[in-house]
């Protein structure tokens, strides 16, 4: 007897109906698939089944599909490789400047490249027009990072909420809230490449959305990721950690506030700022970037003034959703300290509409972080 019967929808889902609980024992979701819920349903069970990371559904199958490198290296921050010329080139700039070229260069290296364009081409705190870095910036690093932030591989494409840097919670193709908090948490673990986790969030989110089509692109690309890097860690010896690009990414952000109460003229906020950014950047980080976050630190204890302050600040041009994951990347799975970082924004930056809106989604935020 052929018990199973499939949804219309079956991008990832096979939704398995069982007759009776002793045949609930023998059944399984089929070749790399795995079960995610079990509900009972009439005199049986109905089992809810995704295809293992890795795997899409094709062709009434769970197929493998690989990432291609150069997806895999745009997502990593492993495709921008101008970090260290930037950091060089900017060694003679006034040292906001210069911390503003190496937070920019923080964030293509952590493959936000969105953040970098708006750090290093923004603000009004810019090189010469005849200088060596503003070069640099104009020939190499602008359109090196225009190309990674517009990524049109196939891979990315199918990557639903998670095909931006940062997720949009209102985005009118998510369903729910509680799909729009599941997609957010997963692409914060995307970003510091806790694949795992962001699968395991999205498979939940599936239990009670099994058609949602966003979630399901999310999962899948979620799995892919998680897939690759299992590939790639085990064929390298020197594979960055999990913790470690959290505390990087908790570093920058951190630096990036420091800059912008800085610009705001608020150095004595500004110093416990860049505390804890050189203090997350300190473990297998740049020895260049700590060089310059103690600079400033000796001037704000000396009380020397910074030059080119020009009262914009870093998160002028930041949306709603940018906000959102800076100030979880900067809380470290620590809802209380996302909600500080954001409150920092809105007191100097009152007129900030998504930064408002960023603190009260935050507030809300349904699930917790581990």
């Amino acid at each position: 007897m052929n018990i199973s019967r499939r949804p219309v929808t079956t991008c990832i889902l096979v939704t398995v109906i069982l007759l009776s609980a002793v045949e609930a024992g023998a059944q399984s979701c089929g070749a790399n698939a795995h079960e995610i819920a079990r509900q009972a349903a009439g005199t049986g069970f109905r089992m809810t089944c995704v295809c293992n990371a890795g795997y899409d559904r094709a062709n009434n199958q769970c197929q493998q599909f690989r990432l291609g490198t150069d997806e895999w290296e745009a997502r990593t921050g492993a495709a921008f490789t101008l970090g260290d010329r930037l950091r060089a080139a900017a060694g003679q700039a006034t040292l906001l400047l210069r911390g503003n070229i190496h937070v920019g260069a923080l964030a293509a290296e952590a493959g936000r490249y969105a953040e970098a364009i708006s750090t290093l081409f923004y603000g009004e705190n810019k090189p010469a027009k005849d200088s060596a870095l503003r070069q640099l910036l104009d020939d190499d690093v602008g359109p090196a990072l225009t190309r990674l932030a517009s990524q049109v591989q196939p891979e990315r494409k199918r990557a639903g909420p998670l095909a931006a840097d940062a997720v949009n919670p209102d985005d009118p193709e998510i369903a729910s809230k509680a799909v729009a908090d599941a997609a957010v948490l997963a692409g914060y673990y995307v970003g510091h490449g806790a694949y795992a986790g962001a699968v395991g969030i999205l498979e939940k989110a599936v239990i009670n959305a099994p058609n949602d089509r966003q979630l399901r692109q999310a999962l899948t690309y979620s799995g892919q990721l998680k897939a690759e890097q299992v590939l790639r860690d085990a064929a390298s010896s020197t594979a960055t950690s999990i913790a470690e690009r959290r505390r990087r990414a908790a570093g920058r952000i951190a630096w990036k506030l420091g800059l912008h109460l800085i610009d705001k003229g608020d150095t004595a906020a500004a110093e416990p700022a860049l505390r804890r950014a050189q203090q997350a950047l300190s473990d297998g980080g740049n020895a260049e970037d700590i060089k310059v976050i103690e600079q400033m630190l000796q001037w704000i204890e000396v009380g020397r003034p910074f030059l080119n302050v020009d009262r914009r600040g870093q998160f002028k041009d930041r949306s709603k959703a940018d906000l959102i994951l800076d100030s979880l990347e900067y809380g470290e799975g620590n809802i209380d300290n996302s909600l500080r970082f954001l409150e920092e924004i809105r007191r100097t930056e009152p007129a900030n509409l998504a930064a408002r809106d960023a603190l009260n989604y935050v507030q809300g935020l349904s699930a917790g972080l581990p």
